[in-house]
Formats: C-alpha cells, structure tokens, sequence
C-alpha cells in the first residue's frame, strides 16, 4: 500500500513540474503581438488575403524578424478598440503618436518607428505654381490667396488651418480633394506626403498632381508597449534595433512599396 501511495505521489510530482516549466517556456516563448488601424492606407490595413499590411506593419515585422529574432504577430482593429486592447494587455504594442492619455497605460521607444511628413500637393501645371512652390511655414498665411481642400475629419488639418486663419474646402475623402486639384478647381492640399503619394498611385494621377518637398509638419511615430506585456524589456532592443534598421534605408524601401 505504502508502495503504491508512493507511487502516485511521484506521478502527481511530475505532472505538477511539467505544467510549471511548459507554461514558463511558452511565456518565454510568447510572440509579441502588435494592433494596428485595420483600415489606414497605406499605414495599415487588410490586405486581399485579410492579413495585416502597409508600411507601419512591414516596418516592425522586418525589424522584429532579421533584427531582433522574435517571432511577432498583427491584429488589426478599429481604431478606437485598437488603443483599448493595449491599455488592458490584450496585445504588447501600437505604433502611433505618444500622448499623454497613451501614456498612462504604455511605454514609448526613445526611438520613433516612423514619422509622418506634411507637404503640399499641388497640379502639375497649375498657373500659380511660382508661387505654391515658394510657400513655406514663415508665409503659410498666403494659403488665403488660394483655393485650399482636405477631408472631413482630418483632426490635423483642422487644427493646422485653424491656427492660421485659413479657410479651406473639407471633402467627405481626400480622394475627391485630388481630383479636385488634378482638374483645377482646387490649387493645393496639404496632406501626409506616403498617404498623398500612395493615393496618387493607386488613382492613376501621378502625371497631374505633384508633392513639393516642402515639410509643414512632422508627427513621430515611436513603439508603445503596453504597461501590461511581459515584453517591456524589448524597448532598448528594439530602439538599437530600429536605428540600425533606419541606417540601411529599410524605411525608404518600404515606403517605395506603397507609393511608387
């Protein structure tokens, strides 16, 4: 009897010692999982096999992959549900502006993932274009001269145009705000220069709508890693990481993915 109680008691001790060192692999082991707009080109959004794409997602699975060897997963949202899911550890991280309400429930890499530029965009023959190209933050009240569009909802070009006094044309999207500009009813938008460029791409009006190089506004774009992951020790990594990445033109070469 003894022998057999032993017995038990042995298998039992096995069973328990397994469980243990089986969940602590996994959570070793645990991809870092990343939640992104599902609906943001060309940042991010699903692609025709529904899988998460654009230049925010290829940018941190490279990174991930062939610099710090760790398997990553991407999980798209609508926005709002997005920033939910990382305040309550649902998923490690999102890529997007470091507020102080993201603040209280993430940690934001030192170094910025991407950053989003502000030009202008104009018709390649437009009559006023001495003057469109010469136009930069120091004389951005001469917008007032011109017709100016962008799209309902924009927050940025809300507060942008607001701080100057500019009145401006808001669209339901900014496609109709370039179609606008490509047949001359409208002189200039100013708008985030891959988004403009992808979407000149996309509708064909590469050949009558130009960027100027011109930047009004930079938003960086740094890795917010929940306050609840268990990856929180990634961040110098992958600050290493990502500037190495920068250094080898890795941003540049996704972003030519999408916009040309």
């Amino acid at each position: 009897m003894p022998s057999v109680i032993f017995r038990h008691f042995l298998i039992q001790s096995v069973i328990v010692c397994s469980a243990f060192f089986s969940a602590h692999t996994s959570a070793e082991e645990k991809s870092f999982s990343v939640a992104y707009n599902e609906s943001w080109h060309p940042f991010s959004f699903r692609d025709e096999n529904n899988q998460m794409s654009g230049i925010l997602v290829d940018i941190i699975k490279e990174v991930f992959e062939t610099k710090l060897n760790t398997p990553v997963e991407f999980y798209g949202y609508p926005w709002k549900r997005v920033q939910h899911n990382i305040e309550i550890g649902v998923h490690d991280a999102l890529v997007t502006t470091a507020t102080k309400q993201r603040l209280a429930y993430s940690i934001a890499s030192k170094e910025s993932v991407y950053t989003l530029e502000e030009k202008a965009f104009i018709n390649r023959n437009s009559r006023h274009k001495d003057k469109l190209t010469s136009l930069t933050l120091e004389n951005i009240s001469d917008l007032k001269n011109y017709n100016v569009c962008d799209m309902i909802g924009n927050g940025w070009a809300d507060s942008f145009y607001g701080r100057h006094n500019i009145d401006i044309k808001r669209f339901k999207d900014i496609n109709l705000c370039f179609r606008n500009i490509a047949f001359e009813r409208y002189d200039i938008a100013i708008h985030v220069s891959a988004a403009g460029l992808s979407l000149l791409k996309k509708e064909a009006l590469t050949d009558k709508i130009e960027m100027l190089p011109v930047i009004f506004d930079e938003v960086p774009f740094p890795l917010l890693v929940s306050k609840k992951s268990e990856h929180l020790d990634i961040l110098p990594k992958f600050d290493e990481a990502i500037r190495a990445f920068k250094a080898e033109g890795g941003i540049e070469r996704i972003v030519d993915r999408y916009t040309r």
